[in-house]
């Protein structure tokens, strides 16, 4: 194998355009840069990001007013870059579009741009799913997975809803039926190699990254079984049995999201899927019982993605200001729900907690061991 070596300043002087260098900058001093692959030789990209250790956390702008949740984060080393998608959004081509162009970033400046066709060069993806709901995996099936220019490593996701099927539910919206199947089928045939971790009710799990800490959560309980679809059904469809029957396969599943807690250098990243919490006066909700579960110190971080998109009717502000965001002075929350600012963001604004929403684009963190810094 041949290497070619660039100096810094040769790396910085290879410019480029977007979401993509916007991430990449920053990225490292020295690079070796292997000759084109040969045939049927995979060689990874994320081999070619060398560097000060550094995570990098893209919430992703939507291409739609329709709600869709995809972010990813980058962990840097002096041996390469860890790349973690969580979710992955609807299938609008946008989560699919920043990754690609990121690879195009990478090779670009290692010098490799005549590579872009070459699919020997994968980018690496190691996939966290915080539910199945096509709004934020339907990307994932449709053609990120099958992508030639991608490569799965590894997949982690929470255990599937149980739910009545004696027709109490249309188990039609239960989207564990249709999209986990869709994911784990297209993962198995496309990637049977990478490693699938389903992670039971009640379970934490440090997964092993090459910098920092991250550590999933799942719902402490199934809330779909019997007895806690019950509680489901009496708090938020006491009446209205059409509703019931229609959204308790929806709710059940958001209710059963996994979170995740990305940290690094004492500082870190929390996300919260769409966790439920719909009203105000009612303390023992999946998101109330998330916290008390594991804990807000546990939990606790300095950048936060707004449970169930930052809607109006989700009243998660104040449990959050008491127990999940640090007093940083970068501190935030991230609203994905369309127009959320105009709804969630004034009662964060009441509870004294700052916001973005990614309405008007892209929303990029770096955490280094000198701090946090925003840069989009």
């Amino acid at each position: 194998m041949k290497e070619h070596l660039i100096t810094r300043r040769q790396f910085l002087k290879l410019t480029g355009k977007g979401l993509a260098a916007a991430v990449f900058a920053g990225s490292l001093a020295q690079v070796s840069l292997p000759k084109a692959a040969a045939e049927n030789e995979i060689i990874s990209v994320n081999s070619l990001v060398k560097g000060p250790k550094e995570m990098r956390v893209v919430f992703l702008e939507r291409l739609s007013d329709k709600k869709s949740d995809a972010f990813y984060i980058t962990c840097t080393d002096e041996n390469g870059m860890e790349l973690y998608l969580v979710d992955g959004g609807l299938a609008t081509g946008k989560c699919m579009m920043e990754l690609n162009n990121l690879r195009k970033e990478i090779l670009k400046k290692a010098g490799l741009e005549s590579e872009n066709k070459n699919k020997n060069y994968k980018l690496d993806v190691h996939l966290l799913i915080s539910h199945f709901h096509s709004d934020h995996v339907r990307e994932l099936s449709n053609g990120l997975i099958s992508h030639k220019y991608m490569r799965m490593l590894s997949a982690y996701y929470p255990a599937p809803t149980v739910l009545d099927q004696s027709g109490v539910y249309d188990n039609s919206k239960n989207s564990d039926i249709d999209d986990r199947a869709g994911v784990l089928s297209t993962l198995n045939r496309c990637w049977p190699d990478a490693e699938q971790h389903e992670i039971g009710f009640g379970d934490t799990y440090i997964v092993d990254t090459n910098i920092g800490e991250l550590k999933l959560f799942a719902s402490d309980m199934d809330w779909g079984t019997p007895e806690n679809a019950k509680y489901t059904e009496e708090v938020y469809y006491p009446t209205d049995l059409a509703a019931r029957r229609s959204d308790m396969p929806v709710a059940v599943v958001n209710c059963n999201c996994l979170w995740m807690r990305f940290a690094f250098a004492g500082h870190s990243v929390l996300f919260t899927g769409d966790t439920m919490k719909k009203k105000t006066d009612v303390h023992d909700e999946p998101l109330d019982r998330f916290i008390a579960y594991y804990g807000g110190e546990a939990l606790k971080s300095d950048i936060i993605k707004y449970p169930h998109h930052g809607l109006s009717r989700n009243p998660a502000a104040r449990p959050i200001k008491d127990h999940l965001i640090t007093d940083h002075d970068m501190a935030c929350c991230i609203l994905t729900g369309h127009k959320a600012g105009k709804s969630a963001g004034a009662a964060l604004d009441n509870a004294g907690v700052k916001w973005y929403d990614i309405d008007s684009g892209s929303v990029v963190y770096t955490l280094t061991e000198d701090g946090i810094s925003k840069i989009s």
